[in-house]
């Protein structure tokens, strides 16, 4: 579960005496995305958590319990001519939002945008389905950041687990989150919609877009 997870890594910190700015420093990450790491809002990146590991002198497994980040099969090199952005996520039949293959294959790739240069991690998606009109409509390229925190009123991208190791991505505005639920909004038509905790694998930002 997620407090478990924030929980153990929160531990592993304070049991070696270190700040979570001395941490997120020896990672290279700004402080903000770490915190976010430990509050459970977001899962680090394999590289991170194995960088995290080390630094407390502890296994992966030790630190982040039975949701230790899984490492996902490397994605296709980007053609070249400059454009390395991935471009993630498959039309999902007949509802809203779309589906992340296992490992998040991506489907092509996009130029990346100033806001994202040096942003490990950092994806495209499609808009699919008409649930976020007027803010974003079908088709449009959505530009996504997985390290920077969400407040209220932020547009993201919420990766929700489907069954075994498939995910569905949403497009939601951020509205709370808690140890139980994740609260988020939509706007056509408007309302608000409570996922379980358990069933938020992550929160990630959008940035920016491109129609």
């Amino acid at each position: 579960m997620i407090i478990e997870r924030a929980t153990k890594l929160r531990m592993a910190r304070t049991a070696t005496g270190q700040s979570a700015a001395q941490v997120a420093r020896a990672l290279g990450i700004m402080p903000a995305t770490y915190r976010a790491y430990e509050r459970g809002e977001n899962r680090p990146p394999i590289d991170a958590a194995e960088k995290i590991a080390k630094l407390f002198g502890k296994t992966i497994g030790e630190v982040f319990g039975d949701d230790t980040p899984e490492i996902s099969p490397p994605l296709p090199a980007p053609p070249p001519g400059g454009r390395d952005l991935p471009v993630l996520g498959s039309a999902r039949g007949g509802s809203d939002g779309f589906d992340l293959a296992a490992g998040a294959a991506a489907m092509s790739y996009t130029d990346r945008p100033a806001n994202l240069n040096g942003v490990n991690g950092a994806y495209a998606v499609f808009v699919y389905g008409a649930s976020m009109e007027p803010r974003y409509y079908p088709g449009e390229m959505l530009h996504v950041h997985p390290h920077r925190p969400a407040r209220a009123g932020d547009f993201v991208v919420v990766q929700l687990a489907n069954g075994g190791d498939d995910t569905h991505g949403v497009v939601k505005r951020f509205v709370s989150r808690s140890d139980n639920a994740l609260v988020v909004e939509q706007m056509n038509p408007s309302k608000k919609i409570s996922y379980p905790a358990d069933d938020v694998r992550a929160v990630h930002l959008i940035v920016g877009s491109t129609s």
